[in-house]
């Protein structure tokens, strides 16, 4: 496992370490672990095999911020390892895409190629 456990379920509480320092994390008993590889932008969470969204979001939300977006990938079977009830949080960058199903229209060209591209196209 690479990066540093920033959290574990023990009798002396359940503290997740964040940027801002170490936070209550409760409500989410499923969750048994949580490590950060801030070099890559990865969160590994440890879970009983009940995890849902709701638990993964709350430890996102509580390392990264609301306002981070991350992705899960679902690797080809051939590419698969499943040995621990684990999930990985993968953090995108700012420029970074990702379909945003929340939002109506096509998204607003933030790179340089791209608003280039749009206005070729236009002309």
């Amino acid at each position: 496992m690479s990066g540093a456990k920033i959290f574990s379920a023990s009798a002396a509480g359940r503290l997740l370490a964040t940027p801002a320092g170490f936070v209550p994390f409760t409500g989410h008993a499923n969750v048994l672990g949580v490590w950060l590889d801030s070099g890559l932008g990865l969160l590994s969470v440890e879970h009983d095999g009940t995890i849902g969204f709701d638990a993964l979001q709350a430890v996102k939300n509580a390392v990264w911020g609301r306002e981070a977006a991350a992705i899960e990938v679902y690797p080809p079977a051939s590419r698969l390892i499943d040995n621990v009830p684990m999930r990985h949080l993968w953090l995108l960058g700012p420029d970074d895409f990702w379909p945003d199903l929340g939002r109506e229209g096509a998204p607003e060209p933030r790179r340089l190629i791209e608003r280039y591209t749009r206005e070729a196209s236009a002309a």
